[in-house]
């Protein structure tokens, strides 16, 4: 684990040629720790997982959900429509940096002559609680929501796939039928972290993860 998600709102890395490292301190410490080395694109016969990129939280979890909805949800009573442009705008903001990040590991991965399609995955971050505070405090409708997390989920997913880059998303069986994480994959988080998922989560998504390596 690199550490907080807050670094990621400014610049976090650097590219030279093909060579990536990370620029904030606290990564570079992490990762030399979990690889020992600086560079962090893979070497022959590795891969690359990154769970990064599809944090929709920073998204759903504004206030302004209060008031808006995506205007792809007919009937949703006393609430401003957003379109799904300005919802992909919004995306790319509260992604920070993670974006240009993965788009300098792609750029890196060709500039050293590497084949078109990297082996770099990005692992979904999990839907959201149903008692998100959003929602119990600010009382968002639920169906915006979940209907905001896949919006941002949708967008992210598309700019890594065209980037070339493997997006793997969560499995169906990980939701309830509105789109909110079952509450298996909450017990053992401590009750005040808004967003996070729990190891049997994580299992999934790493069994996924070693299905795809192995089939490079």
């Amino acid at each position: 684990m690199l550490g907080s998600g807050t670094h990621t709102k400014r610049v976090f890395f650097k590219r030279v040629g093909s060579i990536v490292t990370f620029s904030e301190p606290s990564y570079i410490e992490a990762w030399n720790t979990l690889s020992g080395r600086d560079d962090i694109l893979p070497h022959p016969g590795e891969a690359l997982g990154l769970v990064m990129g599809l944090h929709s939280a920073p998204n759903f979890r504004s206030r302004d959900w209060a008031k808006f909805a995506p205007a792809t949800m007919p009937g949703v009573s006393n609430k401003a429509p957003i379109s799904a442009a300005v919802q992909d705008a919004i995306a790319r903001r509260g992604g920070g940096y993670t974006r240009q990040f993965v788009e300098e590991l792609v750029t890196a991965w060709r500039h050293g002559g590497g084949r078109d399609v990297p082996p770099i995955f990005i692992l979904s971050a999990p839907p959201p609680y149903r008692d998100h505070a959003i929602i119990r405090r600010a009382k968002a409708p639920p169906a915006v929501v979940v209907e905001a997390h896949r919006r941002f989920n949708a967008s992210a997913t598309q700019f890594f796939t065209e980037l070339g880059v493997t997006v793997i998303g969560y499995p169906q069986s990980v939701h309830d039928d509105e789109g909110f994480l079952l509450p298996e994959y909450r017990e053992g988080i401590d009750p005040l972290d808004p967003h996070h998922a729990n190891s049997r989560f994580a299992g999934l998504m790493l069994d996924e993860l070693e299905r795809r390596v192995a089939a490079l």
